[in-house]
């Protein structure tokens, strides 16, 4: 059985620790392994200081698991070792920033440790203001924090101050649809009007959000968790057969709501900046979130080189290779993070 080296995720590693949780992650293992081998370590540990790193370690494992029960779990452990929740951050986050604090390390240098080609050549598209079908959901404050992923087909990001992460596609037919979440032989699922058809957004959003989740999770980002939400804003939008995906959960890791037809909030709380420099205290926080705001704008650029409707799933390796086609090269060298267990040698 492969197991991660110990040396990567010890104290004296300090934040590397966290980024090669992810990277981890990346090579395959789920939040569920990586809790139970820092468990074990933690029963192991010497000092105070150990038994900290660890459990700050775990809070940001437990929020890597795209649920709302894992996320209550998280905010739990997060208690446990007095681990303070920053406003529009996952724990993950907090945990970084908070292990920055302990280890003295200042600011965080994303350039040097975590990632440098990455950082330092990945090009950035122009962040365009949102269409005004997003603006008219929003308050007049909030539309400004939105930043556009995928101009083509109407992808959002924003943060809210809960600290949740969304993607939200936007769609804009105005008459009675019949939903097909079916892919057909490899293409991408089809929506049909009387007159016309075109590509579910709910399949749109995951395949967006399928390449943010890459991108994060290969440079090392803190856990996140990203909701993902569609809009249907046209008066006479009509989902046909609507009440077969809501009860068979296709739906499940996706918001469908029509603007018109329920008095659901397009979102649940206030949209705020990804990196605000008055927001955040501590160099720290803001090293940390623009990092993210970077990892959404390298989305966002790896979007623009092709349409995702015109693609099938986005699969780790079809993304990986689009990321180096567009000069957002994370690392694949994932074997230096592995060693055999001893017992197995």
């Amino acid at each position: 059985m492969r197991k991660p080296a110990k040396k990567n995720f010890a104290y004296s590693q300090k934040l590397m620790a966290i980024m090669q949780m992810r990277q981890w992650m990346a090579s395959g293992a789920t939040p569920l392994d990586m809790v139970r081998w820092i468990r074990k370590e933690y029963a192991g540990a010497k000092d105070d200081d150990t038994r900290r790193h660890l459990g700050l370690m775990m809070c940001a494992a437990m929020s890597a698991a795209d649920s709302m029960s894992a996320r209550h779990v998280a905010e739990k452990c997060a208690a446990m070792f007095s681990l303070p929740l920053l406003k529009g951050m996952s724990a993950g986050e907090s945990a970084m920033i908070e292990m920055a604090a302990m280890h003295g390390c200042g600011d965080i240098d994303w350039t040097e440790n975590f990632n440098p080609y990455f950082a330092k050549s990945c090009r950035l598209p122009s962040a365009a203001s949102p269409a005004a079908t997003v603006v008219k959901a929003l308050t007049a404050s909030d539309h400004t924090n939105i930043l556009t992923v995928d101009r083509r087909n109407s992808v959002y990001f924003m943060r809210d101050s809960n600290g949740d992460s969304w993607l939200i596609a936007v769609n804009n037919c105005c008459s009675d649809m019949l939903v097909d979440e079916e892919p057909i032989c490899g293409e991408a699922p089809l929506y049909f009007t009387e007159s016309t058809h075109f590509v579910s957004p709910v399949w749109i959003v995951r395949q967006v959000a399928n390449i943010l989740d890459y991108i994060l999770t290969r440079i090392g980002y803190p856990p996140i968790r990203i909701s993902k939400r569609v809009i249907f804003q046209g008066s006479g939008a009509n989902l046909i057969n609507e009440s077969d995906y809501r009860e068979n959960g296709m739906w499940r890791d996706v918001d469908v709501i029509t603007l018109d037809k329920t008095k659901v909030k397009p979102f649940p709380a206030p949209a705020i900046p990804v990196v605000d420099i008055d927001r955040y205290p501590s160099g720290n926080e803001q090293e940390v979130s623009a990092m993210l705001y970077l990892s959404v704008m390298a989305t966002a650029e790896v979007i623009e080189g092709f349409d995702v409707r015109k693609h099938g799933d986005m699969t780790p390796e079809v993304i990986g290779e689009l990321c180096r086609k567009s000069c957002v090269f994370p690392p694949d060298n994932w074997e230096i993070l592995m060693e055999y267990d001893d017992e197995e040698q």
